[in-house]
């Protein structure tokens, strides 16, 4: 299968060349004031309501079935549920997670036999309300994902996911603007590429989604995994599934915006979107490029 991979540089170097200062600015939701990036706390950046999305937990011994499942239901907020052991946190599923596990089992039996403690992520990120954001954003994109978890209290614990970035970066007073270049690998497939070549792609840490050669349009393991659960019922009557034409799954085309649309402006539409792909003339947003925005704006 062809994997063609396109580098994008400009992004960096005008992040480089300025004062990351002067590129992201943030107001307290509280006092409407500038904060420093450097003081700024979780806490004092989004309401109460707004940084206490409750995490979705399953135990170690309940089934893929029951991860999938709820993890299809979550997914307008959230890409991972957090494994609990005695009332504390103890790995994440999320959707490579699953993805890896169909890989080695393709049929009904994964979701019936595996367990949620055989193939959850260990590392993850936690920490308390007072924690830096600096220090949240840095977490994230050093794992590759859009998520961590707060503890509120001793068994009180809530999400930073995909939602909360994006409402993070709405919040953003930027120079940053639609047609600058987020640094990202496009990974293209066609069709005709069987359905195991894309979740090979689709399981590695780098990749978030694959994009259809000649064309726009783009396919993730969200909607793979909603298919799975949906269309295909778990697998129950496929005995051939990762030799099928990935031309099976539903490819998503992205919106369209502005070259010059602000970057909290193109936030906050992926904040009323299902499927958060934005894209210009020769570029593709995602959420994954809005942390890293984010990163690199209070990396110093």
């Amino acid at each position: 299968m062809k994997e063609k991979r396109i580098w994008k540089s400009n992004f960096g170097s005008i992040l480089s060349k300025q004062d990351t200062s002067s590129l992201l600015a943030f107001n307290s939701s509280y006092t409407g004031k500038p904060i420093e990036f450097n003081d700024c706390l979780y806490n004092d950046l989004l309401p109460y309501e707004l940084n206490s999305s409750p995490v979705s937990i399953l135990m170690g011994d309940d089934n893929l079935w029951i991860a999938a499942s709820m993890l299809s239901r979550i997914s307008d907020t959230a890409n991972n549920i957090v494994v609990m052991e005695k009332e504390f946190p103890v790995g994440i599923i999320g959707y490579k997670e699953i993805i890896r596990s169909i890989l080695k089992n393709p049929t009904n039996d994964v979701f019936n036999h595996t367990t949620a403690k055989k193939i959850m992520n260990r590392e993850f990120y936690l920490d308390n309300r007072k924690v830096k954001l600096k220090t949240i954003l840095h977490q994230m994109n050093k794992t590759t994902k859009t998520f961590s978890i707060i503890q509120n209290s001793q068994y009180d614990f809530s999400a930073v996911s995909i939602r909360e970035i994006l409402e993070i970066g709405s919040m953003c007073n930027s120079e940053i603007i639609a047609s600058e270049e987020p640094s990202r690998r496009l990974v293209k497939i066609s069709r005709d590429n069987s359905v195991k070549e894309v979740l090979d792609l689709l399981s590695k840490n780098e990749v978030e989604f694959v994009i259809l050669d000649n064309d726009s349009l783009i396919l993730d393991a969200r909607t793979i995994l909603e298919k799975i659960t949906t269309d295909l019922n778990f697998l129950e009557d496929e005995d051939n599934f990762l030799n099928l034409n990935a031309s099976i799954f539903q490819f998503h085309t992205p919106k369209l915006i502005p070259e010059k649309l602000s970057f909290a402006e193109l936030c906050k539409v992926m904040l009323d979107m299902r499927y958060p792909y934005l894209a210009t003339k020769n570029r593709i947003w995602t959420p994954a490029d809005v942390l890293d925005v984010l990163t690199k704006g209070i990396e110093k």
